[in-house]
């Protein structure tokens, strides 16, 4: 049989398959691959004399060229869908000449293309070859979901920047320790509740900790919270009968009566808040018993991270609300923040 009549099917499906897959045509054939690296960095290297993987500092591709009188070492750092970890490039670039980063798209290198001495991306590292093993078929079948969330996100922050403008508010995209992606949005200036400042804390996230699916599949979740100190008295008091009520569940409530329903009417029936009751975390001492006497049947605003902010969390909905959900997101914090603005103003 032809091998060009062969079914298609997966091959190469994690980062370190498909670079060795990609040093092995280099190796195999190495000479547009080196005139790509030359137009990159602005000048000639010579003729590549070595390919490497995993070399210092684990980098997954090192080229050795020598010119005749010079050699230089050329380290490539290959990303699909995960993330370059905190400090790896500046580890990385004490090894080697120049680094370069290999990813799918080159939005995707937008955070890290002032650290590395240029960008290359996958379908034109495989254009350098004739007939090379790894294709563009098989770069179109990655399982790269993450990026391609991150990627929906880019899309979305200018429209969220013209609700909350930067100058006020902190929009990031990251990845939670499940390493699933989201829009971390803060307060750059504290609310004002009982004297004290609180950050407005909250997100735009993949809901679960697996995207595997496919993309059409991905379900998104917005919280919206605000800044809490799981040991602090004033926030969660050993005697809840006797302590005032804490600044987080004042704002929180104001959140609920002002913002998330008006006159017992519910303002965002599509994000479901109410059906998404929180957990009584039993990392908190004391914390039912504070939850029983001042949010009653309002636990649906102690949803989020006991180490970050308490607030109010959408049922998931599809990428095709995506758009519009971000905006609504937005628009409640700026309202929630504006609300609390003028309950200080007004006391």
């Amino acid at each position: 049989m032809c091998s060009s009549n062969l079914e298609k099917s997966l091959v190469f499906t994690t980062e370190p398959e498909l670079t060795r897959a990609l040093a092995a045509e280099i190796r195999n054939d190495p000479d547009r691959f080196l005139q790509l690296l030359e137009k990159l960095l602005g000048r000639p290297l010579g003729g590549i004399t070595k390919v490497a993987c995993e070399e210092k500092e684990r980098l997954d591709l090192v080229l050795t060229c020598f010119d005749g009188s010079e050699i230089t070492r050329i380290g490539i750092e290959a990303k699909c869908d995960h993330v370059v970890a905190r400090g790896q490039l500046k580890r990385e670039k004490e090894v080697v000449d120049y680094l370069l980063l290999l990813v799918l798209d080159e939005r995707d290198a937008e955070p890290d293309k002032g650290s590395v001495d240029g960008v290359m991306t996958w379908e034109k590292a495989i254009e350098c070859f004739d007939q090379p093993r790894l294709t563009s078929w098989d770069l179109e079948h990655l399982p790269a979901q993450k990026r391609a969330v991150e990627r929906l996100f880019n899309e979305v922050l200018p429209s969220l920047r013209c609700i909350l403008p930067e100058s006020d508010w902190s929009m990031v995209i990251n990845r939670n320790g499940s390493g699933m992606p989201h829009i971390d949005i803060a307060s750059r200036e504290p609310v004002i509740i009982k004297g004290k400042g609180r950050e407005i804390r909250g997100n735009i996230q993949v809901s679960g900790r697996d995207i595997r699916q496919s993309l059409e599949d991905v379900r998104f979740q917005c919280f919206i919270g605000i800044e809490i100190e799981q040991n602090s008295l004033e926030d969660f008091p050993n005697d809840c009968s006797s302590a005032p009520e804490p600044a987080w569940i004042i704002a929180l409530k104001q959140l609920d009566a002002d913002v998330l329903f008006k006159d017992g009417i519910e303002r965002y029936p599509e994000f479901a808040f109410h059906k998404t009751s929180g957990q009584c975390r039993k990392a908190i001492p004391h914390m039912r018993e504070l939850v029983d006497r001042y949010l009653g049947k309002q636990r649906y605003l102690i949803k989020g991270y006991k180490d970050w902010a308490f607030g109010a969390q959408s049922q998931p909905f599809p990428i095709s609300n995506l758009k519009d959900n971000a905006k609504k997101t937005a628009n409640i914090f700026k309202n929630w923040r504006n609300s609390i603005d003028k309950a200080n103003y007004d006391q």
